[in-house]
């Protein structure tokens, strides 16, 4: 998995691979107890609020949970680019359902769904005490399962 700043092509071939795979819904296997548990962390609240500004094409609501790195190499006229091959890569999911700690001191990955043998999931950076998106990637489910589960 990598980390780091969200740009255009490389959002474009990610995405686009991502999109191509076999999915199910995340939560449809044995990280129900991870759901629950979850919902209340402050990450999962910022997951679920990009993934609503994802899903109804919000450019003011997503552009203000944009990190730092977003905000200063995501232009405008890219928004609609995003929003088309985001809405691709997270399909029907409305909720994240787990959250890992992610490969950064600062990151967290929020599982949105399972697609095959890898996890469709959003990246988030803490910056100034809040959860801002970072990216949008896959991982293998068994590597994003190695990493620490954040209750």
């Amino acid at each position: 998995m990598r980390s780091g700043l969200i740009v255009c092509a490389l959002m474009v071939t990610v995405l686009g691979s991502c999109a191509e795979r076999d999915t199910e819904p995340a939560g449809s296997g044995s990280n129900d107890t991870a759901v629950a548990t979850e919902r209340s962390h402050p990450a999962m609240t910022a997951a679920n609020r990009i993934l609503t500004a994802l899903r109804n094409n919000d450019s003011a609501a997503i552009k203000s949970m944009f990190n730092r790195k977003n905000r200063e190499n995501i232009a405008d006229e890219q928004l609609a680019d995003l929003f088309r091959q985001a809405n691709q890569m997270i399909g029907d999911a409305t909720q994240a359902t787990e959250l890992r700690a992610g490969s950064g001191p600062n990151e967290v990955l929020a599982r949105v769904r399972d697609m095959g043998s890898e996890v469709c999931l959003l990246v988030l950076t803490e910056e100034d005490g809040q959860y801002l998106w970072d990216d949008i990637n896959s991982a293998a489910v068994d590597e994003f399962q190695s990493m620490a589960l954040i209750e």
